[in-house]
């Protein structure tokens, strides 16, 4: 049985490889029970008539058919949403090497990851929650997310955690109850939020997030245009608060990051030059620029492909689709090869272009700052695509040296090379004129 992101956004798909038997779409907490129940017993009938959002190959035909695709509409409320650990080997998971990869919600200390709700409610176009979740949003229990970090810190001595929740910040009474509870329960941590949402970053919310452990926000501003934000992307962005809210997160201390997406169908060439000034404005301790990407079952997959924007031979399960770095899309504005060069030294320029945007930049991601030159040289010959091996090795992982190396970051001085600077700021300069080498 396949299940996961893959089988929900593209079933059709994942049915094909013939070792699979069924493919599970959509959320499993409900239905998984009763879908082992009836292989058990194997009653293929009533799996296929009575479960939805099942794929199978008809035996006699050899078909391939999906039942309808459930929401978290039909999941109900808490029920089965508050994790099992005692099968698996949580050690992998929380001592990791986590430079690069993951540097939203992980530390260079052992870290759990904890999700504390499901789903989104709105209704972006490049975004594929909503295909895989519905716009639907389910909710632990405070009480029982604190239990979860309490139980962590006592089996595992973990003091640092990172929240991946699509739209944490959503219900503002919830996100109260859970970082007093923090407060309350006097929990030493220190915790990350990957992603969040800026329209619901109030400045009382924020202090409480500091006091209760915050040390990064990372926010999706997506874009840098009003119109793309607004028309393209229908994303309930205001660029206006973004100035206030990284203002606030610097006088608390906390970093912040920022994501955009370049390469929207509809999208003009000086709209994506707004988004990379506009990320170089705002002064975020990291910007990130990814390019859009068609994901499976997305209104902005279905544009382009309704408008010929992708190649004849396009193919959903293509490596490139496995990252943020190459594209897909072209339009009579932008190839993907433009895309790709702008992205490599937008971000290369924006985020290193003096020694305490380096400083800044390195603590964000994780790295010394010893290393963080090699890092930049390796993603412009790569143009950005970047194979990063996480390390799993517990005796590394609990390492003095391991845990001590963001301080490298505060110890190390270096002088920066007037030259290369001024060789990427042309590299960019070129990049922005579609020239790029």
């Amino acid at each position: 049985m396949h299940g996961g992101i893959y089988a929900t956004t593209y079933s059709e798909g994942a049915i094909k490889n013939l070792d699979t038997d069924y493919v599970f779409t959509g959320p499993a907490e409900n239905r998984l029970p009763q879908v082992l129940d009836y292989l058990m017993a194997d009653n293929h009938d009533d799996l296929i008539n009575k479960i939805d959002g099942i794929g199978y190959r008809d035996k006699k035909t050899g078909k391939q058919k999906i039942t309808t695709h459930p929401s978290f509409g039909n999941i109900i409320k808490h029920q089965g949403t508050d994790p099992d650990y005692s099968k698996v080997d949580i050690k992998k998971y929380i001592f990791q090497d986590a430079r690069i990869v993951e540097f939203q919600s992980n530390y260079i200390e052992p870290t759990m990851v904890i999700q504390t709700s499901f789903g989104c409610v709105h209704q972006c176009t490049f975004c594929a929650v909503q295909t895989i979740t519905g716009r639907k949003m389910v909710f632990r229990s405070v009480e029982t997310v604190l239990d979860e970090i309490g139980w962590f810190m006592k089996e595992f001595g973990v003091k640092h955690f990172g929240f991946f929740d699509q739209l944490l910040l959503g219900n503002k009474r919830r996100c109260l109850n859970l970082f007093q509870g923090i407060i309350d329960r006097k929990y030493d941590i220190k915790w990350k939020l990957a992603n969040s949402s800026v329209w619901h970053m109030h400045e009382d919310l924020l202090e409480l997030m500091k006091r209760s452990g915050c040390t990064f926000i990372g926010i999706s501003t997506e874009s840098g245009s009003q119109r793309v934000l607004k028309e393209i992307m229908k994303k309930p962005v205001d660029l206006e608060v973004i100035a206030s809210v990284v203002k606030k997160c610097k006088e608390l201390g906390i970093d912040i990051s920022s994501y955009f997406i370049i390469g929207m169908p509809g999208e003009t060439w000086d709209e994506i030059l707004e988004t990379v000034d506009f990320a170089d404005r705002m002064d975020f301790d990291l910007a990130v620029f990814n390019v859009a990407q068609p994901f499976a079952g997305t209104p902005m997959s279905k544009t382009c492909m309704e408008k010929g924007y992708l190649p004849k031979d396009f193919d959903w399960t293509d490596e490139k689709q496995f990252g943020n770095s190459k594209g897909f899309i072209t339009t009579s504005k932008f190839t993907p090869e433009d895309l790709m060069n702008l992205r490599t030294y937008a971000w290369d320029y924006i985020n290193f272009k003096n020694h305490d945007k380096k400083i800044r930049a390195a603590r964000v991601l994780n790295i010394p700052l010893s290393e963080i030159n090699e890092h930049r040289r390796q993603n412009r010959m790569r143009k950005g695509v970047h194979a990063v091996k996480q390390n799993f090795t517990l005796s590394k992982s609990m390492d003095k040296s391991f845990l001590d190396r963001g301080k490298q970051t505060n110890q190390e001085q270096e002088n920066d090379s007037k030259y290369e600077i001024d060789e990427i700021k042309q590299k960019f300069i070129d990049a922005r004129l579609k020239c790029a080498s």
